[in-house]
């Protein structure tokens, strides 16, 4: 990686970390580059706005989620209750980053990127979460009995609530038996007798102790 690539990197992590810290509204230009301990003429060479810095980290993180669903998809050798798992999983894991109050900050905020953001996610990534998840219902392995939409939206909402740390030391949870625990509901209460038999993903089995 070049200097310039480096230095742009940097500046992406630093806002990433002041919006998620302090929200997309209430943090500056100003304030990111100090924290970077560079000028605000110097962060203008790379990014013409604080708006162009937020649309870079969210698609960004858009693009890597829908990647790592279309991996799984593809991946012929699992059946549903490992795909939706995996999908889960790896959803998870990306937005457990990015808390609610960003969400509702840029929601209330900047409606136009919010927009953007939500036609992405929904024509991009969560249709094709909702498709595996149609395709286990049709196959017997998940229950027809559950709105497919509400499903989806209590789990996002379950991460970016629940994955901070504030609440998991409250609970005495580390991040990855919070995590586990939120994909183990979500999967478990979907499962039909015929895909509770088959409930194999290594990623949702609960760890065995040892003695």
């Amino acid at each position: 990686m070049n200097e310039p690539d480096k230095t742009r990197a940097l500046i992406l992590e630093a806002a990433r970390e002041q919006f998620v810290q302090f929200g997309f509204s209430q943090t500056t230009v100003e304030d990111i580059a100090s924290s970077l301990g560079i000028s605000k003429a110097t962060l203008y060479k790379y990014f013409s706005s604080k708006e162009q810095l937020l649309r870079e980290i969210v698609f960004g993180l858009l693009r890597s989620i829908e990647a790592g669903v279309n991996s799984v998809i593809q991946d012929e050798r699992k059946d549903f209750p490992q795909k939706l798992g995996e999908m889960l999983s790896f959803i998870g894991l990306k937005l457990a980053g990015i808390s609610g109050l960003l969400t509702l900050d840029i929601q209330r905020n900047t409606p136009e990127i919010w927009k953007e953001i939500d036609e992405f996610r929904r024509e991009r990534i969560l249709s094709k979460l909702k498709r595996i998840i149609q395709e286990g219902v049709e196959n017997g392995v998940f229950r027809p009995d559950f709105d497919q939409d509400l499903l989806v939206l209590m789990y996002i909402t379950l991460i970016q609530n629940i994955m901070n740390p504030a609440t998991l030391v409250r609970f005495s949870l580390s991040f990855n038996e919070g995590f586990e625990m939120i994909i183990r509901i979500v999967l478990e209460g979907i499962l039909a007798d015929k895909g509770r038999a088959r409930y194999i993903s290594p990623a949702l089995r609960p760890q065995e102790k040892t003695s």
